[in-house]
């Protein structure tokens, strides 16, 4: 009599007599393959399951893992199958020729075996996806790896941890850096002016410069633009030059601005209302070419001195 070549359920023959019990037995190992269970006890080690238990029953529970397991499944044998460690408290490796998957304690794991390459479908903590410690590719475990990064392996058939500080990417690894540190000894890094990577600068071309602002009406603002700007007020008219709130502009304390009148007209400086500017005498300019600098020392309070108007 032949038998089907998975589940090795018994077929019919020609001319059989009493069919019924053939059929009969077919429909009762179909069911069992589809529902039954069966316990394998871990006991007394690693288990090597019989091919005709993984043929006749779907659901494996096991029992008595007391420390590290394998249940190792008949080669060449097809299958989906469900594996219960629900009730373990190891995990357990199921394996078939050369592949495994693990099953952690508590879970309940659906796999389809292949004959010899095992394929994970379902865990019931995770709901259809698995931890990635789990995955055949990657890290089986985070000890020991905290802060690390996650790169794909130069033999490009997995992933790993690597330690950011030794050996993992660097700033020249980086697709939108500077891709070698040559000759750039002291330099700065800063966004390019096409704001889509970064650069190394020459800080003297940038520290040793300072923005030069012509101011030709009579009356500015100061904004954050204006941080560490020389103002040059060119009108032959006065000049008001504002010192705004902190709310309106919010200058850090420390920072540095220059005031010169460079035209007839008087330059004066201006509080806005709420600001605190301390001056040794007035806050007009001296004249032309009086030169003034801000210096911020307060949330909304300021220093001025500098070629000022007596009182």
């Amino acid at each position: 009599m032949a038998n089907t070549p998975i589940l090795n359920i018994p077929l019919l023959t020609n001319n059989q007599a009493a069919k019924e019990y053939t059929i009969n037995d077919a429909i009762t190992y179909l069911e069992k393959a589809s529902n039954d269970v069966v316990t394998i006890d871990f006991a007394a080690g690693d288990v090597v399951l019989p091919q005709l238990d993984l043929q006749r029953y779907f659901w494996f529970r096991s029992a008595n893992v007391t420390g590290l397991r394998d249940l190792t499944l008949p080669a060449g044998q097809k299958r989906v199958f469900a594996f219960d460690n629900s009730a373990g408290s190891n995990k357990v490796t199921i394996k078939q020729g050369s592949d495994s998957i693990e099953c952690l304690t508590g879970e309940v794991y659906v796999v389809a075996a292949t004959g010899s390459v095992l394929k994970f479908l379902y865990n019931s903590v995770v709901g259809g996806s698995i931890s990635f410690p789990n995955l055949s590719d990657v890290p089986n475990n985070y000890s020991g790896a905290g802060g690390f990064l996650v790169k794909v392996k130069a033999t490009m058939d997995g992933l790993e941890f690597v330690n950011p500080a030794s050996g993992g990417l660097t700033f020249r690894d980086l697709s939108e850096t500077p891709d070698s540190y040559t000759g750039k000894g002291k330099f700065l890094t800063r966004v390019n002016q096409a704001e889509n990577a970064l650069e190394f600068i020459d800080p003297s071309s940038v520290i040793n410069v300072i923005k030069l602002i012509s101011q030709d009406t009579t009356t500015r603002t100061l904004s954050l633009g204006d941080l560490g700007a020389y103002i040059r007020t060119t009108n032959v008219g006065a000049t008001q030059i504002t010192v705004p709130t902190t709310s309106t502009a919010a200058f850090p304390v420390g920072a540095q601005i220059h005031l010169r009148q460079s035209g007839a007209g008087l330059l004066e400086v201006v509080a806005a209302s709420g600001v605190t500017i301390n001056t040794p005498s007035t806050l007009f300019s001296a004249g032309l070419g009086a030169t003034l600098t801000l210096i911020k020392v307060g949330t909304d309070e300021w220093d001025i001195f500098g070629a000022l108007q007596p009182l």
